[in-house]
């Protein structure tokens, strides 16, 4: 239990830091750009992290699930990552470029092409890297996967600094994108290397011929889970974009990117818990304990974080981005709540698919879609972007009563139990420390 509080502690410590330099880059980028720009910028994003969620084919978390319990070897899945990269960067390519020529006007008005072009060159670049993390979180290396954490916004923040002084333009800023995920993917790939090299040396299993059928058998479930829950929290984004205008994008983009910061906490849990979950398959009353304990304090933590953001997230939007960005205060205040439970979900999805039972999540992220969606298309021409807010914040509470039914189902614990607070946990924390320094 000392290992996962000083893995929990040092991942959030990272990316307690790269919030920090993401939110400079987020305030640099919207201050240079101004809303226009940064709706464009934004809006183009969402393609090339939609094609490597849409076409990661659930291998990354297929990585976490086997090497985490130990059924595959590193190099194994290593090498199997890097035959269906090849595979699915020339579909993606001919996808992605599909998109821009048919449906570019219509599905990203005021997004120019050649910033779309520009763009979707993260595509390969997002997808490989996105295999390598998962690799490093299966092993549980977490000072590597950390380093990779970082390394990210920190180039970013270097890159978009320059384009700010010299004046850039939207093409600039996706070009400082593009040259920040290339050099991080070769850091990247070189700290996994290192750890191929230490673990080969009294590991020799490297037949990877049967992995990429059972990676994929297993991974499917968790993908389509993912591009629905990718869907949910981007479908705001895009249809704010589509009903009204690119400013309004830009400037919505600012409450989500606020609000989402509080995912911080629950983000530095799941790094760390799936793996873990996926070893303890074996210990079934350790996982029965584990999960609640840390779903519960954490959902503490994000209330208080959130409480805090509601009384000082307007003047921080204004001091921050400027008063161009004041249209933010409203939605971001809005979709608080919805973020708090959302991080509690985070924690029960992992154990579920640590459980081998990926497609519950996939079911429950159909079902809360639909209300999204259905709700920002209501929601949106009557109230604008508070809104899309509302309907988001909808969304993730239904999400939330789902996973913790399934939960409580699939587990045999009492839904109330992730919420129980008292002498006890003190207690169930001894017995777990007790299990896992067997």
């Amino acid at each position: 239990m000392r290992k996962i509080s000083l893995n929990i502690g040092a991942t959030f410590a990272c990316q307690f830091l790269a919030l920090l330099l993401s939110l400079a880059t987020s305030i640099i980028v919207a201050r240079s750009l101004g809303p226009v720009g940064n709706g464009e910028y934004s809006v183009a994003m969402l393609l090339p992290t939609f094609l490597v969620v849409f076409l990661n084919l659930g291998i990354s978390s297929a990585n976490v699930y086997y090497v985490g319990r130990h059924s595959d070897s590193l190099i194994t899945a290593y090498r199997a990552s890097i035959l269906m990269w090849c595979i699915v960067t020339a579909l993606g390519v001919g996808i992605g470029g599909g998109v821009i020529l048919i449906g570019g006007d219509q599905w990203f008005p005021g997004v120019p092409s050649s910033v779309l072009w520009f763009a979707s060159v993260l595509f390969p670049l997002g997808l490989l890297q996105s295999y390598f993390a998962s690799l490093l979180q299966a092993v549980q290396d977490f000072k590597r996967f950390n380093v990779v954490a970082i390394t990210s916004p920190a180039i970013m923040l270097f890159f978009v600094f320059f384009v700010f002084l010299l004046k850039g333009s939207v093409v600039d800023v996706v070009f400082a994108a593009v040259l920040t995920q290339f050099v991080n993917l070769i850091i990247t790939f070189l700290l996994l290397h290192r750890q191929i090299s230490e673990i080969t040396r009294t590991n020799v299993n490297v037949s990877g011929a049967e992995y990429v059928m059972h990676a994929l058998r297993y991974g499917y479930k968790a993908h389509l889970s993912n591009i629905l829950t990718f869907v949910n929290y981007r479908a705001d984004i895009f249809l704010i974009n589509l009903l009204i205008t690119p400013v309004s994008a830009g400037i919505y983009v600012i409450s989500v990117a606020m609000s989402e910061k509080l995912w911080l906490i629950s983000q530095a849990v799941s790094t760390v818990i799936l793996p873990k979950l996926s070893e303890l398959h074996a210990e079934e009353d350790v996982r029965r304990q584990l999960t609640p304990l840390i779903a519960r304090w954490m959902l503490v933590l994000v209330t208080i974080a959130a409480c805090f953001f509601s009384v000082l997230g307007p003047c921080m939007i204004k001091f921050l981005f400027g008063s161009e960005y004041l249209g933010a205060a409203v939605p971001f205040l809005f979709l608080l709540p919805g973020i708090v439970l959302a991080s509690i979900t985070k924690v029960l999805a992992n154990d579920i698919a640590a459980r081998g039972r990926p497609e519950l999540n996939m079911y429950t992220s159909f079902v809360v879609i639909i209300f999204n969606i259905v709700g920002n298309l209501y929601l949106i021409p009557l109230w604008g972007l508070p809104g899309a807010a509302i309907a988001t914040t909808i969304a993730y509470s239904v999400q939330a009563a789902l996973l913790v039914s399934m939960y409580a189902w699939l587990s045999g614990n009492c839904w109330h139990f992730l919420f129980s607070f008292g002498d006890q946990d003190a207690k169930i924390l001894k017995r777990i420390r007790i299990a896992l320094s067997r």
